[in-house]
């Protein structure tokens, strides 16, 4: 194999690596693969059991009884008395799944989780993905990944620009190496006359 096809395969491959490494981390971004878990504000009385969720909204029932409701990450105040549970017709609610991406180490799960859901909401323009976790201390955790329809347009121009830019850098690097062996080769090429 001669030093140009090498250089050419040089290219080739730092523009298809970098491609590839935009397009897992696109992915695994939309899927929410780097959004934490977070604390919902503490409840006044210990939590039950969770009742139900949707995008936005969990319900939990208490040790009385009484079934409350937070709107979550909107203020410190969030649990409120809701007359029913209300979800939207669309709203898959499910057990969470540890192979799941709330699940996913990088998202920091809370630990010693006695109640779990997920929810999945497919909207006109996106989707959106939710889960909930009561832990033994009696903390309730939410995790959400909203996102629009337009932001898969990442999966596909991020790639390419990735791959491009790459195959530009790898380019440039080869036509330094070219000019500097360029310039050696006269330099002694010189000396020898």
């Amino acid at each position: 194999m001669s030093i140009g096809e090498r250089r050419v395969l040089f290219i080739l491959g730092t523009g298809i690596t970098s491609g590839c490494l935009v397009l897992v981390y696109a992915g695994s971004w939309l899927q929410g693969a780097f959004t934490p878990w977070q604390r919902l504000p503490a409840f006044a009385e210990p939590v039950h059991r969770i009742v139900g969720a949707d995008v936005g909204i969990v319900y939990v029932e208490s040790e009385s009884g009484i079934l409350w409701a937070c709107v979550t990450f909107v203020d410190d105040q969030c649990w409120i008395e809701p007359e029913t549970v209300s979800l939207h017709p669309e709203t898959i609610v499910e057990p969470c799944r540890w192979t799941s991406t709330p699940m996913s180490p990088t998202t920091r799960p809370p630990a010693n989780r006695l109640d779990c859901i997920t929810v999945a909401v497919h909207y006109a323009d996106g989707f959106g993905r939710a889960a909930y976790a009561l832990t033994s201390d009696g903390t309730v955790w939410g995790w959400e990944n909203i996102y629009a329809a337009m932001e898969y347009v990442y999966l596909v121009i991020g790639p390419a620009v990735a791959c491009g830019g790459g195959m530009l850098i790898s380019f440039s690097i080869v036509v330094v190496q070219a000019v500097r062996g360029t310039l050696r080769y006269r330099r002694r090429f010189r000396h020898r006359r």
